[in-house]
Parts: structure tokens; sequence; C-alpha cells
């Protein structure tokens, strides 16, 4: 199972949802409107998260950071290499 480290740049995110409509297993809001992720494993919503995923899952979490218009998620893998963002 892939593992990422998948992360929401605050500063960049300006609420407007689509990584929640693509991908609303993985991502919510929080208090301020800001996107955050959603670990698989716990339930806790942070504004970075590593997730161990199936390869399902690690395509809708790549789709998600695409969708986003701001382009503030960044994914990484666990080597550290760069996917999205």
């Amino acid at each position: 199972m892939p593992k990422l480290t998948v992360k929401v740049d605050h500063t960049a995110c300006s609420g407007i949802g689509s990584c929640i409509e693509t991908s609303g297993r993985f991502f919510r809001f929080d208090d301020e409107n800001r996107a955050v992720v959603i670990s698989n494993q716990t339930g806790d919503a942070e504004a970075e998260q590593t997730l161990e995923v199936s390869d399902d899952e690690a395509k809708e979490i790549l789709l998600a950071a695409e969708s986003c218009p701001m382009v503030a998620i960044s994914v990484h893998d666990e080597g550290g290499a760069q996917l999205y963002g």
C-alpha cells in the first residue's frame, strides 16, 4: 500500500471545495473554511497527514489535488518525491 504525505497550504486555500467534492473521505473544511486532510486511520483532520492508502485511494487523492484551482494541495510519496503540487 502506498504511503502518501498530503498537505494543504492554508495560505493558498480559498475554500472553493473542489477537493472535498472530488474526495470527501480524505478532505473536509475546518472551522475557518479551509480544507484539511482526514486521516483514514484515525479520522483526525489536519493541514498535513501521512496516509497509507490503496492504489485507488492514491489516485483519488491525486485527482482531488489536481482539482484545486489554487494549487493548495501537495502530495509526496514515502521517499519524499513530489507527486503533485
